[in-house]
Order: C-alpha cells, then sequence, then structure tokens
C-alpha cells in the first residue's frame, strides 16, 4: 500500500504533536472558557443580568468544549494513536518514539546504528505503522 504524500505528512504531524496533546487541549478549554472581552467602561445605563446565567453558563459552557471540532479532532488522533501503538511490538514503538516523538527527531539513519538495525527495517516498520494510522485516521470507526 502506498500512502499519499499528504496522508504521510498529516500523520507525521500528528506524531511529532502527540506529546503536547492534553496540553494543547488544556489551552483550546482555558480559551474558550476565557474569552478575551474588553471592559466595558460605560457607568450605569446598562441592563443587568437578573437570571440564572452562572448555570445556564456552565451548561453552555460544557456543550461548547464538548463540540468543538478542534477538541474532538485532537481527541480522536490521540484515541488511533494510543490504539496502534496497542496494537504494534515494542521494537516499532521504539523506532516511532525515538523518530516523532522524542526532543532528537532523530534521523532513520541516525537510529539504525543506535537501534543497531538496518535503516531499511527502521523504514519497513515505520510503514506498516503508518499504513495502521492511515486504516484508521480514515476509516469512520475505531
Amino acid at each position: 500500500m502506498k500512502i499519499e504524500t499528504t496522508a504521510y505528512n498529516t500523520i507525521e504531524k500528528a506524531l511529532r504533536d502527540y506529546n503536547w496533546y492534553d496540553e494543547t487541549i488544556a489551552n483550546i478549554e482555558f480559551s474558550l472558557r476565557n474569552p478575551y472581552t474588553e471592559k466595558d467602561d460605560n457607568i450605569g445605563g446598562g441592563k443587568s443580568d437578573h437570571g440564572n446565567s452562572t448555570e445556564n453558563g456552565a451548561i453552555a459552557m460544557a456543550d461548547m468544549i464538548n463540540s468543538d471540532a478542534l477538541i474532538k479532532n485532537i481527541r480522536r488522533n490521540k484515541m488511533v494513536i494510543n490504539s496502534a501503538f496497542a496494537r504494534t511490538d515494542n521494537d516499532t514503538r521504539e523506532i516511532i518514539n525515538y523518530l516523532y516523538c522524542d526532543i532528537d527527531n532523530l534521523t532513520s539513519t541516525e537510529l539504525a546504528i543506535k537501534l543497531s538495525v538496518s535503516v531499511r527495517t527502521i523504514e519497513r516498520k515505520r510503514t506498516k505503522f503508518f499504513e495502521m494510522l492511515v486504516n484508521k485516521l480514515w476509516s469512520l470507526d475505531i
């Protein structure tokens, strides 16, 4: 199976962002909960809200966070990657972590030397892992 360049690049980005997913979700949720609002210097003359806005606001906020498309997409990507990691062998997991999740971002050649395996083994295991992700990321069922 030949993976299209766009799909390959999307998977690489998802893997590079993987360690930051929880922090990214927290930042988005914070932004949704605390939107920037300009200070209203209007003294008097405004209408006050005497309704139960705190409860209604909390429910609306929960709905907004649960329906946010970016958060949904990040959570789905994380779930798919976790599922792929769970179904693969330790060697492949180690290779993917070194290539994409590690701070060093080693090349295939550098990693092959580090793990004492061939570059072809690195590329074959990465390709198999990517194929698994392509099948899950672009399917409707997980």
